[in-house]
């Protein structure tokens, strides 16, 4: 009998507890909205403090950069698809392959340049030297520059397999 008292004390006592959870959950104010993730673009149009004709241009400038760099990213997508597709052929091709490859890497540089004046029309859209200067600071954050916030370069990781930093020399074919 006494251990079913326990049993019914412990019941009661987590009767109370779940009680009370349920009642400040329900009662309690009003129930926190989901928040939703801001864009890059309302993010750097936040931080940068752009007035509504410069969200305007940023608005526009921000879907033409993404319809670009998406056709960029599915060319490349396909090409590496048909590249991979490659590795269950008997033979190989090598010239097949260093022409899909080459064309891959000139994607990718086309996708850097287009970012990098992207961001140049991002700052030209900026009317003040602030602005620019918070940009300019935005993009040193996002690209993470140990030079220019004081640290010396590498200083973020360790040297590979315990080497100073040293490298094997290349290969030659």
């Amino acid at each position: 009998m006494k251990n079913n008292s326990i049993l019914y004390v412990l019941l009661f006592f987590l009767i109370i507890v779940n009680g009370f959870f349920i009642f400040n959950y329900l009662s309690g104010d009003k129930l926190p909205e989901f928040i939703e993730p801001k864009s890059p673009q309302q993010f750097i149009g936040e931080r940068l403090g752009f007035n509504d004709a410069q969200k305007a241009k940023l608005a526009k400038l921000e879907e033409s950069h993404h319809k670009e760099l998406r056709k960029i990213g599915d060319d490349t997508k396909f090409l590496k698809d048909k590249l991979f597709n490659k590795l269950s052929d008997k033979t190989i091709s090598q010239t097949e392959i260093d022409s899909i490859t080459k064309i891959i890497g000139e994607n990718e540089a086309i996708s850097s340049k287009k970012i990098f004046y992207y961001f140049k029309e991002i700052e030209a859209i900026c009317n003040s030297e602030e602005q620019r200067k918070v940009f300019r600071n935005i993009i040193q954050d996002a690209i993470g520059k140990p030079k220019l916030r004081g640290m010396p370069p590498n200083a973020h990781r360790p040297p590979p397999n315990g080497r100073e930093g040293r490298m094997p020399p290349p290969e030659h074919q």
